[in-house]
């Protein structure tokens, strides 16, 4: 069977739909989450991101710090050494923690 090619999130209002491909990043937000997506807009879903992060792991995202779940083929740029930082198509960079480097290191290998 196919993987879907949407997600179910909810928002204030009910349930929305999220093309998976869309995604850049999603940022947490206390127990809820911002999507981002490639014009830099975010949209707040009330879903938390421990939840997305396990809806969306088999979808080439990963969990590269304790606030950010990216979409590994969003990526433009990875910066090794001080930065360590991730820097997406749309500009924004990203932190990574060092238990996030090594889930991105073994991510990218695959």
């Amino acid at each position: 069977m196919d993987k879907p090619l949407k997600i179910a999130c909810t928002s204030a209002d009910g349930k929305i739909f999220l093309s998976i491909s869309d995604i850049y990043c999603i940022e947490s937000y206390g127990n809820h989450a911002y999507v981002v997506y490639a014009n830099k807009e975010k949209q707040f879903v009330t879903n938390s991101l421990r939840e997305l992060t396990d809806r969306l792991s088999d979808y080439g995202f990963c969990r590269i710090h304790r606030q950010f779940l990216i979409n590994i083929s969003k990526i433009h740029k990875y910066q090794q050494g001080e930065g360590n930082n991730v820097e997406m198509e749309n500009g924004i960079k990203y932190p990574l923690s060092k238990t996030g480097k090594l889930l991105f290191a073994e991510m990218v290998k695959k």
